[in-house]
């Protein structure tokens, strides 16, 4: 504390102690208000801290003017704070100023308060007494209290609001820093905070401020939404975003004002110190940023401590954890606009450079944001680098539309160069615009014969593009074959070549040419992602996995999988990718349950689908075929209507070498024959004998086939599938229908063979359905089955359980045998002991006996041979 005598004393002008004068335009702030009366009434020191262009001043000259009691107030300059002098006498004019306003005892006491001239300790005892003596407690609000500078906090200020007993209490307004100087008040309680946060705009003050009417239009709720997105509301670019256009709506061009950004210049910028004003201008060059960018930007390797700062004193900057727990910044949008223009205007050399290096930083995780930056610094030959690169990875992550954009730019400043081409039309169709996609991949291949070899693209890209674009089967098989051999003569980076594989894989799945190779594909980019931390991709991969090994027959692992993935594939990974993979786990799980005979399960899941929806080429389309599959299994009449409605969501026409019509054909087949109408249904099936590579819609049409008593038809499809189409799920069908056929023909033995040979493939993956049925001879074959002899006699006795049931328990058995009796009379058909059926059914052997008994008398016979043989 200065102790040297007060030569003279001289009052403040009037207009350093009088509140300024609110306009009448802006509108009051009750919620600020409030949070400054809660404040005051709990605090000796309130600090509103925050960076130029907040109102802070506005908003505390409206709350004084509309206070209850009288407030003091006290505008600092860069001469009139700097020492205890000055600021006293500042204290002393601004109380005098209030005086008469306050109550009359009050009022006498501080009329009589005039500075001590044996020096400013003397006069801070004679405030603090005249303080102590008040009726009522004053608040003096001091705006542009940093001019006092970081001694305001052990200076007068802190000594008067720590040994005032609440009489005298201060509002601090000014500069971020002043939160710094009152660290310790702030901690003990003696101080509150008001800041950017708080003192932000929200999108409801905004439309407040915007409605002609009390009743604001969604027009104008839209536009408040738009101009609290693009300013963060801070509000004299809100004030400005409203000048733009004379009324409340924001103008398209809201971030071009030209006096924003020379507020920012000139009342932002210049008033910090050189380091951090420069530091900013650098790392601005990216909306977002961690520090080791900050870094890479600014060379400066005190990044953190800058980042760090900005962010404490609200200097436009957010700070949040991604979800590899990575503190990242983001700049409010407005303002970072600001910087850029700035950049750019006094030192282009510094900004194109700063560009490039955030492109070549950014390649490897944002290669969307990349591009665009190496667009901004010119660099096309940068920008067509990453693209060649990462354009797969983008349209994977759904970021189609937003390449589009780019590419749109790209093509017109390099002309037609068939690689952008090629990616836009991947792009498109990514999109679901087909004939849009079509178009560009014409237009590319005339490029590719016209321009010159810098403008051609390259293998790869062209490989990958047509497995995006081609639907024939055949085409798209050698452009599978042609993508693999890119990925092993062509050198990408390890995170382009796991998307390689990942798209790769998928495009087999669908092919169906080879399931383990499109299950080794996907298994490898799997775990590729994992130790990549490619989290979105690893997902994706490893519902398509899950997809795979069901497809292709390997249900246990595929259910082991399931069983390992807690969390369903987000549908927020992006919704244009979803055109092709939308609910592809769901499906897969319902797959998955159809075959190893869950119906009600698979029901479930397909159901799921479709409340979902999906266009008809996609895996919803799938599930309303499978839907019908289900339908016709149960034989409910009511299902089978309602599964009919679900017929037009499949697609007519081979897309990705899909073949919907197909599949489309053995539904709507499927559902005639089980509603009773055989004729109409195999008249529908006559399409199908001419099929190829399609195994499972054989397989299900030759199981109808065999029902219906045609055998030859049935024999003739299976004899048309491939070996390599001889997925579990398709050789069991297949030798299920040999099998009954065979026993149909007289060869028992023959039939016999082919059964067993079904149980060795069948049990290892619970693979259930293709012995359910309304199917008597089929069932007959279980029951004899188990007395020639199986080495899967547990999984037999359940199977003949599920038959007996299908064709009807009651009409084989002829007595009313509960479905616990049914279970065990099938294992008794087996020749498994009763301990070992025991233990088959997790009951004790008494239980087993008991029932075995109740059965005997049940079906009026006294042994179990007795029992096998029954017929009623």
């Amino acid at each position: 504390m200065d102790a040297s005598p007060i030569t003279e004393w001289t009052p403040r002008p009037w207009f350093l102690v009088s509140a300024p004068r609110v306009n009448t335009v802006v509108l009051r702030r009750p919620r600020i208000e409030k949070l400054l009366d809660d404040l005051t009434s709990g605090h000796a020191v309130t600090l509103v801290a925050a960076p130029s262009g907040y109102a802070k001043s506005s908003v505390l000259a409206s709350w004084v003017k509309h206070a209850a009691r009288p407030k003091a107030w006290l505008t600092l300059t860069p001469a009139g704070g700097a020492s205890d002098e000055q600021l006293l006498h500042g204290i002393i004019s601004a109380l005098h100023r209030i005086a008469p306003d306050t109550d009359v005892r009050d009022s006498l006491a501080i009329g009589a308060l005039f500075p001590d001239p044996t020096g400013a300790e003397a006069t801070l005892e004679r405030i603090a007494e005249t303080a102590m003596s008040l009726v009522e407690p004053l608040v003096l609000v001091i705006d542009d209290a940093h001019h006092a500078g970081p001694a305001l906090a052990q200076g007068p200020v802190g000594i008067l609001a720590e040994n005032c007993g609440g009489m005298l209490r201060f509002v601090l307004a000014g500069s971020v820093g002043l939160a710094t100087w009152f660290n310790r008040s702030l901690a003990s309680g003696v101080a509150g905070h008001l800041g950017p946060a708080e003192l932000a705009l929200t999108a409801t003050d905004i439309v407040a401020e915007i409605a002609d009417g009390p009743k604001p239009s969604g027009a104008e709720r839209e536009a408040s939404e738009k101009i609290h997105a693009d300013t963060g509301g801070w509000p004299i670019a809100v004030q400005m975003a409203r000048m733009g256009t004379g009324q409340g709506i924001l103008p398209h061009h809201l971030e071009a004002g030209e006096m924003m950004t020379e507020y920012v210049a000139s009342s932002v910028l210049g008033r910090l110190r050189p380091e951090l004003a420069d530091f900013i201008l650098a790392a601005t060059t990216c909306q977002h940023l961690d520090s080791d960018l900050a870094a890479v930007l600014t060379g400066n390797q005190n990044s953190t401590l800058l980042l760090e700062e900005c962010a404490r004193q609200g200097i436009f900057v957010e700070r949040y954890v991604d979800e590899t727990e990575t503190t990242v910044y983001r700049w409010q949008h407005l303002f970072a606009k600001q910087c850029r223009i700035l950049l750019g205007r006094t030192n282009t050399a510094r900004s194109r450079a700063l560009n490039r290096a955030a492109a070549t930083a950014l390649a490897g995780r944002f290669p969307l944001e990349a591009i665009k930056h190496a667009m901004v610094c010119g660099d096309r030959e940068l920008a067509m680098d990453i693209l060649r690169s990462a354009w797969l990875r983008i349209v994977i992550d759904s970021g189609a539309g937003a390449l589009h954009s780019l590419c749109l730019r790209l093509d017109t400043e390099l002309g037609s160069c068939t690689e952008v081409l090629l990616v836009r039309a991947c792009c498109l169709d990514a999109l679901g615009d087909t004939k849009g996609s079509m178009l560009l991949l014409d237009r590319a291949r005339a490029a590719d014969r016209e321009t010159g070899e810098g403008k051609r693209a390259s293998a790869g890209t062209w490989a990958f593009a047509e497995l995006f674009l081609s639907h024939d089967p055949q085409v798209l098989a050698a452009s599978s074959d042609a993508a693999q051999l890119a990925m092993r003569e062509e050198n990408v980076d390890s995170v382009a070549h796991t998307y390689r594989q990942f798209y790769v894989g998928w495009t087999e799945l669908r092919l169906r040419r080879n399931p383990a190779e499109a299950v080794r594909l996907l298994r490898s980019a799997l775990r590729d992602a994992e130790n990549a931390g490619l989290k979105t991709l690893a997902s994706r991969i490893r519902a398509n996995l899950i997809f795979a090994l069901s497809f292709g027959g390997n249900l246990t692992a595929a259910r082991a999988l399931m069983d390992t993935t807690h969390e369903a594939l987000p549908e927020a990974l992006g919704t244009e990718w979803n055109h092709y993979d939308g609910g592809i786990e769901i499906f897969a799980r319902g797959y998955t349950d159809y075959w190893q005979d869950r119906i009600p399960e698979a029901k479930h899941n397909f159901l799921e689908m479709t409340r979902r929806g999906g266009h008809q080429n996609s895996y919803t389309a799938l599930a309303r075929v499978y839907l019908a599959l289900c339908a016709a299994a149960t034989g409910d009449a009511r299902e089978i209507s309602d599964a009919e409605t679900h017929l037009a969501g499949i697609g007519q026409s081979a897309v990705h070498g899909v073949p919907w019509n197909i599949y489309g054909t053995i539904a709507a087949a499927s559902l005639r024959v089980a509603s009773g109408n055989e004729a109409a249904g195999l008249a529908l099936l006559a399409g199908v004998r001419e099929t190829q590579n399609i195994p499972v819609v054989l397989t299900h049409s030759a199981e109808i086939y065999r029902i219906a008593g045609r055998h030859t038809e049935a024999m003739a499809l299976l004899a048309g599938i491939e070996k390599a189409g001889m997925v579990s799920y398709v050789a069991v069908s297949a030798l299920v229908t040999s099998a009954v056929i065979s026993r149909e023909r007289g060869d028992r033995e023959e039939a016999h063979r082919q059964l067993e040979k079904a149980l060795d493939v069948a049990a290892p993956q619970s693979i259930a359905r293709p012995f359910a049925g309304k199917d008597t001879g089929l069932a007959a074959l279980l029951t004899e089955h188990a007395v020639w002899g199986t080495a899967h006699e547990g999984f037999l006795a359940s199977r003949i359980t599920h038959a007996d049931e299908g064709v009807s328990r009651h009409s084989i058995l002829g007595s009313r045998l509960t479905s616990r009796e049914l279970e065990v009379f099938g294992y008794l058909r087996t020749t498994m002991t009763a301990e070992e059926i025991a233990a088959a059914l997790f009951v004790s052997v008494n239980t087993v006996r008991t029932h075995q008994r109740s059965i005997y008398r049940k079906l009026g016979v006294g042994t179990r041979r007795e029992a096998i043989k029954y017929r009623p």
